[in-house]
């Protein structure tokens, strides 16, 4: 018998890949006299439509800081240190309704079929297209949504590389980060692409 590839099973794949990217970008309430971790991210007690990534570890203070929102604004909390950042969909298109910065988790496909040498187990090379896109809203600069593509770009790949397995996703046996690529773009966007490599086993036909 030959082999079946499952396109539903590659979707799957895919929804968890953007589920796992959503969690880097979903921040926790901030609580006071707590102690934070390097690139914890928290919203504040009252919505102000921004979130705060601790770029200096510590414990929060007593009261809750005054939250700025300019561009990358840096707030001391304690002895921890957070930095304003906006947030970040993750969507599976190009918005049409400027939801901005954006992490677009594109179509996965495969890339190619190799023979295991472990009982000639057959396996699937495939391939997920993320893409990080800012635009220069709210007079931020054009270096300014170069800087911040880029961080986020920096936050997939941590999510790459800390789930090498897919979160222990069944048949998956190595998740990789590919090579990154900046797509031509019009002046107020600034794009960076990442590629998200799975080593997959296939089922047999029975």
């Amino acid at each position: 018998m030959g082999t079946i590839l499952y396109t539903t099973e590659y979707a799957e794949i895919r929804e968890k890949q953007k589920s796992l990217i959503t969690g880097a970008f979903t921040p926790i309430v901030w609580t006071e006299e707590t102690t934070y971790s390097t690139n914890e991210l928290v919203k504040p007690t009252k919505n102000n439509g921004h979130y705060y990534r601790c770029i200096s570890a510590g414990k929060s203070g007593e009261e809750e800081p005054k939250w700025t929102t300019g561009f990358w604004d840096e707030i001391t909390d304690g002895t921890a240190k957070w930095r304003e950042e906006e947030p970040v969909f993750v969507l599976d298109n190009e918005p049409a309704d400027y939801s901005y910065p954006c992490v677009i988790v594109g179509n996965i496909t495969p890339i190619a079929e190799i023979q295991k040498a472990t009982g000639n187990q057959p396996a699937t090379d495939l391939m997920t297209y993320v893409l990080m896109t800012a635009y220069q809203l709210d007079n931020k600069t054009y270096n300014q949504i170069r800087l911040q593509a880029y961080d986020i770009l920096k936050q997939v790949q941590n999510v790459i590389r800390e789930n090498t397995t897919l979160g222990g996703f069944s048949g998956v046996l190595r998740a990789t980060g590919g090579l990154y690529t900046l797509p031509d773009t019009l002046p107020v966007f600034f794009k960076v692409q990442q590629s998200w490599l799975v080593r997959l086993l296939v089922k047999r036909e029975s």
